[in-house]
């Protein structure tokens, strides 16, 4: 598919979805009369709402898309026609910022809380290339005739959640520009890009599609061609700093017990073992995620070694591991990692495979010591032990486990495309010695490793789609620096 075809649909996507918002609000106009001022609201949320329809409508970028999406589908071209990008791109930003201008000005509306509660009903079938609203949504079984509220599995899709919808769609507009403007600087008319410019058209794609690294137990970096643990702390909620603090200091003192307590027992050292990592991890303030799936598997263990524990150090492990769940629901990384993993279709039939996964990742990064710091794979194998010890937390343990891979695919891919776009680029100072290319190659191959270990995944966990495009650039980037 062509960029312009790729641009053409996602505004036509945004343009539907502003409209159905408009009808939905249009529809409900007077049905709360009795709050003073409702009918205002709505009205010129409404009024806003048409103004940013046809900005999309009737704008330059409609007309020069429709132009251009034509020409590419029929010519089947790959590269779009740099005399027309730069226009493109930099109107529909333009369009984009007057859109997210109107958008802000609607939800500052007095009335927009109680509107947005309003359940979405759709204005008219579409023929728009790209569905509109999430798979289920406005279902042609289930809703037959447009103006019906949209509804899947007992949920209906409301205003407020369609206008969070509209602005994850107005991103990846922005993503899609932004791979054209990478393709746009490729087109230098030099013989040495001329002939490069497949792979830097591939390249350009791979780092439009890679997300941001997600809320995770990790986060990764590479630095001088080392892979490394990111270092970076939490943040909890303002109003609740007092009482962050305060659960803190009663975690650490009840857990300086338990490690006094388990040292002169006879239990199983693992227990030991977690207790003081987690105690180590809350100290020095790491990633929220980590230390709530770490105090859940000092929970989990705890159950699988009662026998040897005394009924005192029991009660002290179970409230130390509720302590540390209530000290966690604090943050909003934490708060937003529950609701993820909620959303995700892992069951007990994945829990080995990612496992498997897990360790096998482990050791391929263990044996490029040179290029990785030993902390990472000593930490991945210490997460794949989680999902060995579930019980009733298997599902969020999984879901932290294959978050954490994806992350490190993320750093690794991110870094490599970097890398490769430097190497091709003859006129850059690129440092791209015979070693350095020798690390890339070899970071790509394991993550490709452990891609093909969770990309079965993709249908299952949300916000995994991205991978199985990715995976098939970064082979033909191997590919092409195995050939050098």
């Amino acid at each position: 598919m062509s960029f312009y075809v790729e641009l053409r649909d996602s505004t036509s996507q945004l343009r539907g979805m502003i409209r159905d918002v408009k009808h939905t609000i249009d529809q409900n106009i007077g049905r709360y009369e009795s709050a003073p001022g409702f009918h205002e609201s709505q009205t010129r949320i409404s009024l806003i709402l048409e103004e940013a329809r046809l900005l999309l409508t009737s704008s330059p970028t409609s007309r020069a898309l429709d132009r251009e999406a034509r020409l590419n589908v029929t010519s089947d071209m790959l590269h779009p026609r740099s005399d027309v990008i730069g226009f493109t791109v930099a109107v529909t930003e333009e369009t984009l910022r007057k859109i997210e201008k109107l958008l802000s000005e609607a939800t500052r509306e007095p009335m927009y809380q109680k509107i947005s509660e309003i359940p979405l009903t759709r204005y008219r079938f579409t023929s728009t290339r790209k569905p509109i609203w999430p798979q289920g949504y406005f279902n042609t079984t289930e809703f037959p005739n447009p103006g019906q509220p949209s509804k899947r599995d007992g949920e209906f899709l409301l205003i407020g959640g369609a206008m969070t919808l509209i602005a994850k769609n107005i991103e990846e507009t922005r993503r899609i520009m932004r791979t054209m403007r990478l393709a746009q600087e490729l087109m230098d008319p030099s013989p040495q890009v001329v002939e490069g410019s497949s792979d830097l058209i591939d390249i350009a794609r791979l780092k439009s599609i890679l997300p941001t690294q997600k809320i995770a137990p990790l986060q990764f970096e590479i630095v001088q061609d080392q892979l490394k643990i990111l270092s970076r702390s939490s943040k909890s909620e303002e109003v609740a700093t007092s009482l962050v603090l305060a659960a803190k200091v009663d975690i650490l003192e009840r857990g300086d017990q338990i490690v006094l307590e388990l040292s002169r027992s006879n239990c199983d050292r693992r227990l030991l073992d977690a207790i003081s990592k987690t105690q180590a991890q809350i100290l020095s303030e790491e990633n929220i995620v980590r230390i709530a799936i770490s105090g859940m598997y000092c929970g989990n263990l705890a159950k699988e070694f009662q026998a040897e524990l005394s009924g005192a150090i029991d009660v002290m492990l179970s409230t130390y591991s509720i302590t540390i769940g209530m000290y966690a629901a604090q943050f909003p990384e934490w708060r937003t990692f529950l609701e993820n993993s909620a959303s995700a279709q892992i069951d007990e039939s994945d829990l080995s495979g990612i496992q498997s996964t897990m360790l096998s990742l482990a050791d391929n990064l263990e044996s490029n010591s040179n290029h990785v710091d030993q902390e990472v794979p000593r930490t991945l194998r210490e997460i794949s032990q989680f999902i060995q010890h579930p019980r009733q937390s298997a599902k969020r343990m999984a879901f932290a486990a294959v978050r954490t891979a994806e992350n490190l695919l993320i750093s690794i891919w991110k870094h490599s495309a970097d890398f490769l776009m430097k190497t091709l680029d003859k006129t850059k100072e690129t440092g791209s010695s015979i070693a350095s290319k020798a690390v890339v190659y070899s970071l790509i191959t394991i993550a490709l490793g452990a891609a093909a270990g969770i990309s079965p995944l993709t249908s299952k966990i949300p916000e995994m789609g991205w991978m199985r495009n990715a995976i098939e650039l970064v082979e033909r980037q191997r590919t092409r620096l195995m050939q050098d």
